[in-house]
């Protein structure tokens, strides 16, 4: 499991849908300015779009880039 990243929590956003295209993505990315949290263990955040666990919202958070095991990140973050 990844190491936890405090500095996430705080750019977490629920939102309608995850972006469908590239377009969309580098958009959202522009939008969500992850450059401007703090490192997390000296990585940089970037953008990232996850669906919950039962697949009924969408979470935009900006986070160090690692793969994720299905299931494998907290919700605990943020009240859904």
């Amino acid at each position: 499991m990844s190491e936890p990243c405090p500095q996430s929590a705080d750019s977490v956003s629920v939102i309608d849908s995850c972006p469908m295209n590239s377009s969309e993505w580098n958009q959202r990315a522009l939008l969500k300015n992850c450059s401007t949290y703090p490192n997390c263990s000296k990585k940089p955040l970037e953008y990232h779009c996850l669906l919950t666990p039962y697949a009924n919202k969408s979470l935009e958070v900006c986070a160090p880039n690692t793969w994720l095991a299905e299931g494998e990140y907290d919700l605990k973050v943020v009240e859904i």
